[in-house]
């Protein structure tokens, strides 16, 4: 429990199979050394890493039918989500100085992408420029930011569609 203790707030142990993998090391560290006489862990079965959900890829239709769903201040986030595969918090990083028309591209800035490096993602011309008058027609970004930090609200979304995110089985 102390290892494990200690562990808890480091980046690099992310899950129990994480955790249970850097301490079986350890303990084979251990037993190398005369530390411990057997590897205490040597029993342990692995863990079942399969998801308990299996989720899908939805179709063209589910997609239109969010997007007509959808209240209007979510409707150029959602399609912009969909098209461009942007996570949350990147999607919430997004200002005017971000999109490249030039390119047909949303600037990736290494701050706030996942693998921290800058990049270009391509998006239709025509939602870079929906994007850009949405925002020079004085639409606050906070709508995004207060939108997209609601987990629940994508999933609210699906509910008036009637679509799952789950496969279907």
């Amino acid at each position: 429990m102390v290892l494990a203790s200690c562990w808890s707030g480091c980046s690099l142990v992310t899950d129990s199979s994480s955790l249970t993998s850097s301490l079986s090391a350890f303990c084979t560290w251990c037993v190398k050394r005369e530390l411990l006489d057997k590897h205490p862990l040597a029993a342990l079965d692995s863990f079942n890493s399969a998801p308990k959900i299996q989720r899908r890829v939805a179709t063209r239709e589910e997609l239109v039918r969010v997007l007509q769903a959808a209240p209007l201040d979510r409707q150029l986030l959602y399609e912009t989500a969909f098209v461009s595969g942007l996570r949350r918090n990147e999607l919430a990083q997004l200002t005017p100085a971000h999109v490249n028309l030039e390119n047909e591209a949303l600037r990736l800035d290494p701050n706030w992408t996942k693998n921290r490096k800058p990049g270009l993602q391509p998006v239709p011309r025509s939602l870079l420029e929906r994007l850009l008058a949405f925002a020079a027609a004085g639409f606050p970004d906070k709508i995004y930011r207060a939108t997209y930090a609601r987990s629940q609200s994508f999933r609210n979304s699906l509910e008036a569609p009637d679509i799952s995110i789950h496969a279907r089985g």
